[in-house]
């Protein structure tokens, strides 16, 4: 898979791991205004070095690397999914809709969300976009996509629904006892009083591959402001990315 986006900071040049990581000069202004002086990567031989010798000593003076909720997540989940070897869209047995929900981040840091519904005939009922605030994680801003997803099929008095998103960790903390105290679980758990609202209601994830639409409707919201939800017509950019993903 070739990716040839811009970077998502400064959306001037292709977001290589180089400039992710250094050459934006957004990520140097994050370098630079950090109380620990990183400069020392320019003495080492390599890039890879110097993150070496930096995530080891991280590690050593923190004595966690891992996040808590990827260890409550992955309780009973099984981490060994097999790929099939071909990806494509699976229909949603009737009477469920299917939701399909991605994030993106502007270059501002603000989120960007979007979603739409479909049948298992892939008729579309309904489409959104809006926005989220600058959370600096990638993981809860998916969080309030699927949030935002469950809120607007509870406006449109959806009963069965089916839940796709390709954020792994979300979804298996959907699926698992949300019982501990952190920003995500506080999400995760909003999200399913909400949906004590539909006669039911099931997460599932997917391959990024198999949920192009909904990327591509995220994508578009960057350029959009507050909340849009549309039922009876669809503009033209979400009419497009309906079909990436039937394949």
């Amino acid at each position: 898979m070739v990716i040839n986006e811009p970077c998502v900071m400064c959306e001037e040049k292709p977001e290589s791991v180089f400039h992710l990581l250094f050459e934006c000069q957004e990520v140097q202004n994050v370098w630079g205004t950090t109380r620990f002086d990183f400069s020392s990567w320019t003495y080492h031989n390599s890039l890879l070095e110097w993150m070496t010798v930096e995530w080891d000593r991280w590690g050593r003076e923190k004595k966690c690397v891992f996040w808590d909720e990827a260890c409550v997540a992955g309780n009973g989940a099984p981490l060994d999914v097999e790929i099939p070897s071909e990806l494509k869209r699976e229909k949603p047995k009737a009477p469920y809709l299917k939701l399909n929900v991605d994030a993106a981040v502007r270059s501002s840091g603000e989120g960007a969300l979007g979603g739409l519904f479909r049948d298992s005939e892939r008729v579309v009922h309904g489409a959104f976009m809006a926005s989220a605030p600058a959370l600096n994680d990638s993981t809860l801003v998916e969080a309030l996509a699927i949030k935002k997803g469950v809120e607007v099929a509870h406006q449109m008095e959806v009963l069965d629904l089916v839940v796709e998103s390709d954020s792994r960790l979300v979804i298996d903390m959907l699926n698992s006892n949300c019982n501990h105290i952190s920003l995500l679980c506080s999400i995760c758990v909003s999200i399913l009083d909400i949906c004590l609202g539909f006669n039911d209601v099931y997460f599932k994830w997917i391959p990024r591959a198999c949920n192009m639409c909904a990327d591509k409707i995220c994508k578009a919201a960057r350029h959009v402001t507050g909340e849009q939800i549309w039922q009876d017509s669809l503009p033209i950019c979400i009419i497009d990315a309906c079909t990436e993903d039937f394949h």
